[in-house]
């Protein structure tokens, strides 16, 4: 296919598009229920920030304060989005597709007073709605009546015949003008603007797909537990001072407070510093510093060691409170399977972050139970 060949067929397939989107589809958006809500996430999710940002130095005190809800931050984005979409509606959309959203009522109010109105141009309105082609007979019997004639002969008696057989053929054809003309001006604003209607729709369509993708990911966590509280910690010990350094990586903010609570129960300062997000998976990291001389204490509550490389190593499950470190994959939940012991189910979790660094998993879940079987609360 040549070039010259190429474009007609673009350009049609742009036009099919750009007839498609119409203000007529934006304000089918702003007839959604939902986008009303839009305004409140507007004017609440700046206040809970707000909240959040006066809070946070008093939440330093339990350890470092929770990032603000990245749920709630798409969620004001797809609502600044309809906010913007709706603006750009009105104050561009005509306003005659603002009060009817069909061309069928919009010709249905308005025929009856374009009728009346301005009679002395009923043969120009009727004139621009005739064919060419199909209504050629019509186009030659109006001109042969409007026509004007040398004829001497030609009676007072003829030329009012020939006004009124004008007048009933122009009354004939006016309500019939008038309703394409309605429905040609209406479908002529109905894609007018091109910039603000494109912009309009194009917000709108971005505002669903943020809540649409969030809505997805949200049920696909809730309905298959894609990741859960999925842990991962990684262990090293600093060959300058001895220290133990515990690299917590994690989707929920639950696995820092577990590691932080084994720290505080054990008297150990919580001293921590932020890194940035793994590409991969885009888990939070967080990096905990735990001095030399208090590492025994740490082995003690885990009932483990951590060898000169700083891999933790579990003592044997012995009788007592016994958890079930599973496995989790990128894509869900993998086969592998730890039992370990443990205190409380904070203990648990940093243990399983462990033991799921060392066997190289995506990360580890622990829960009440052995491996083969769960507990009955579980």
């Amino acid at each position: 296919m040549g070039v010259s060949e190429r474009w007609p067929v673009l350009r049609n397939i742009w036009e099919a598009v750009n007839s498609l989107v119409r203000w007529r589809t934006v304000r089918g958006f702003g007839a959604v229920k939902y986008f009303n809500i839009s305004y409140g996430v507007l004017l609440l999710i700046p206040v809970f920030h707000e909240l959040y940002v006066r809070a946070a130095p008093i939440m330093e005190w339990f350890g470092a304060p929770a990032p603000f809800p990245s749920t709630l931050r798409w969620l004001y984005a797809a609502s600044l989005c309809y906010a913007l979409g709706i603006l750009l509606y009105q104050l561009f959309c005509p306003s005659e597709i603002k009060r009817f959203g069909s061309p069928e009522e919009f010709v249905k109010d308005q025929h009856e007073l374009f009728l009346r109105a301005n009679p002395q141009r009923r043969l120009e309105i009727v004139l621009a709605r005739l064919d060419p082609v199909l209504d050629a007979d019509v186009i030659k019997r109006i001109e042969a009546l409007t026509g004007v004639t040398t004829a001497k002969t030609i009676t007072a008696e003829r030329i009012k015949q020939r006004e009124r057989e004008l007048e009933e053929l122009i009354l004939s054809l006016h309500a019939d003008a008038v309703q394409k003309y309605l429905l040609t001006d209406y479908d002529t604003k109905d894609i007018s603007r091109f910039f603000p209607r494109w912009g309009s729709f194009l917000l709108y369509v971005a505002g669903s797909l943020l809540v649409l993708t969030l809505l997805g990911v949200r049920s696909y966590d809730v309905f298959f537990d894609r990741w859960g509280n999925t842990v991962l910690i990684k262990s090293s010990i600093s060959t300058s001072t001895g220290d133990l350094e515990l690299e917590a990586t994690t989707f929920s903010e639950m696995e820092f407070a577990a590691v932080e609570d084994v720290l505080r129960k054990l008297g150990i300062e919580v001293r921590f510093s932020p890194l940035e997000p793994k590409p991969r998976d885009n888990r939070e990291r967080r990096r905990y510093n735990v001095s030399h001389d208090l590492i025994p204490k740490l082995e003690n509550a885990l009932s483990g060691h951590f060898l000169r490389t700083g891999e933790f190593q579990p003592s044997p499950t012995q009788p007592g409170s016994v958890y079930a470190c599973e496995e989790v994959k990128l894509s869900g939940r993998g086969k592998g399977c730890e039992e370990l012991a443990a205190s409380d189910m904070a203990a648990a979790r940093v243990k399983c972050g462990l033991v799921a660094n060392s066997k190289k998993w995506f990360g580890g879940v622990p829960r009440p139970g052995t491996c083969g079987r769960k507990s009955s609360w579980w």
